[in-house]
């Protein structure tokens, strides 16, 4: 299938085209080039996200020699044996879920309004009025970061150091043992982030999460990577479904004055744009054993990559799916994922998004796009870079 080349510039630009016809030809489809099956229609993905017993989400637990040599490469960086929530499979997964479950709900999530207002207020109030703004790097990065380090209970004075030592963790995971630099500073990382922990105020997440953990169920190297994976694993897919909502409303004027009138609901709004446009564009998962899917045949150690975007524009489930509708049917969407991984933050992504759009709807009333640079991902999707024009009547941002 020649036209699907995910890393080609237009596919980066507007993957729906090409992800609608393989659907259509190939809803299972194996990619020699991703040497991987790619899955663009919801029925066949929604499968896979429940079948646990046949699919993983964790690559160490693929069949073959693939796990084998994730296991192996995971054994000699710092944390390797510790899992990833977002990365393990039930009961695991659910252990280390219901530890962390009550800080997002969306009762405790409500809490947060007001400090997520005070931190977006005090972004967009650093903005210059007068000349264009990448909204990326000054503000769509930089609030969910600010966000879930104040509610981890990070001191600002810490924030900078500890982001930096959880990314050189998440570095070390995501790239191996091949790289001793990188194993070094993971290593150093973890020393450097035990001792927060360790002074971590026990009110705070992180405190309570410490003062809670039961080492038989929780030892102490699963409650640091806990503890990463929370401070890093929503930051770039929400900051992308800002990006993505702003480039959405930008091209719909309708719909962004229907927001500022306040006549559609931003419940339906929200849902909406992450359907539209799918920040985690894709997610993956490992066969296990021989199964089939749709009809093809899947080996162990095979790697399947789940659009979530071109599920989420399959039009045997969302009529009219390339159109931004917020009067459109409530129905489940994939864009927080499905089953038990649906997203644990996704409470809070909903509320920082609110906030996001709202304040950037009243600070730029004509929303005009100068120019936008696209993040070159399979699996990630939304501007790298998003210019605005200043507008053309200034609009003070509340306090």
């Amino acid at each position: 299938m020649p036209y699907f080349d995910p890393a080609r510039p237009s596919y980066l630009e507007n993957p729906y085209p090409a992800l609608a016809r393989l659907r259509r030809e190939a809803p299972v489809a194996w990619i020699p080039t991703l040497q991987a099956w790619v899955v663009t229609a919801w029925d066949p993905l929604a499968e896979v996200l429940h079948d646990h017993a046949s699919f993983s989400a964790d690559p160490a637990s693929a069949g073959g020699e693939f796990g084998a040599r994730v296991r192996a490469s995971r054994a000699r960086i710092p944390l390797g044996g510790a899992p990833i929530m977002g990365n393990s499979d039930p009961p695991l997964h659910d252990l280390l879920r219901r530890r962390v479950n009550r800080w997002f709900t969306p009762a405790a999530v409500a809490r947060l309004r007001a400090d997520v207002e005070r931190v977006a207020s005090a972004l967009l109030g650093d903005l210059p009025s007068d000349a264009p703004v990448d909204i990326m790097g000054s503000f769509a990065e930089r609030l969910p970061v600010q966000v879930i380090l104040h509610l981890l209970g990070v001191p600002a004075s810490q924030q900078a150091a500890f982001r930096t030592a959880c990314l050189a963790i998440m570095r070390a995971r995501n790239e191996g043992a091949g790289n001793p630099e990188v194993v070094a500073d993971a290593a150093n990382a973890v020393e450097r982030l035990d001792r927060v922990l360790r002074e971590a105020p026990p009110d705070s997440l992180i405190g309570r999460l410490r003062g809670e953990a039961v080492p038989e169920e929780l030892p102490p190297e699963h409650l640091l990577m806990l503890v990463v994976h929370l401070a890093t694993a929503g930051n770039g897919p929400l900051a992308l479904f800002i990006g993505n909502a702003v480039l959405a409303l930008a091209a719909n004027p309708e719909a962004a004055e229907a927001l500022r009138q306040g006549s559609v609901s931003w419940v339906a709004a929200l849902e909406e744009l992450a359907r539209f446009d799918t920040p985690t564009h894709v997610i993956s998962r490992w066969a296990k054993a021989p199964v089939a899917l749709a009809g093809r045949s899947v080996r162990p150690g095979d790697t399947v990559h789940l659009v979530l975007g071109a599920a989420n524009r399959d039009p045997a489930r969302f009529s009219e799916p390339d159109r931004l509708d917020f009067g459109r049917r409530p129905g489940r969407h994939a864009a927080f994922g499905l089953g038990v991984h649906f997203c644990l933050g996704a409470n809070l992504a909903r509320l920082e998004a609110e906030v996001a759009l709202r304040l950037l709807l009243e600070r730029f009333p004509d929303l005009r796009v100068l120019s936008v640079e696209r993040l070159p991902s399979f699996q990630l999707r939304g501007p790298r870079r998003l210019v605005l024009a200043p507008p053309s009547s200034f609009v003070p941002v509340r306090p």
